[in-house]
């Protein structure tokens, strides 16, 4: 007798039936394609401050990480004049990229049971 078989001392039909049931957990409705909107009020939040529309949806490392870069290139533009066009620059797509990522963000959707 195989060590990985067990004996036949039941029909085969009753055996399937015995058999415990797998839970299968997906994510998402199983609808086809996520069509959520995208995040417009934390994307204009982050037009005004760099990180704070990622600190509205609950991201604090990304929101942090923006507004340090933000307040880097802020100092450089107060504290050296001849730096100002180059800061200016930068600190603009500073906040376009802050509005774009938090614009991208999309949380993820919650699990069901299959």
């Amino acid at each position: 007798m195989d060590a990985h078989r067990r004996p036949d001392s039941l029909p085969a039909r009753t055996r399937l039936a015995r058999a415990p049931r797998r839970l299968r957990v997906i994510r998402g409705g199983g609808t086809g394609a996520p069509t959520a909107p995208r995040d417009v009020p934390a994307a204009l939040a982050s037009l005004l401050l760099p990180g704070l529309g990622q600190l509205i949806q609950g991201r604090r490392r990304p929101a942090l990480v923006h507004a340090a870069i933000a307040a880097v290139l802020l100092a450089a533009w107060l504290l050296d004049p001849a730096l100002r066009p180059v800061a200016t620059m930068l600190l603009a797509a500073c906040l376009l990229t802050s509005a774009t990522d938090a614009a991208r963000h999309r949380p993820r959707p919650p699990l069901r049971r299959a």
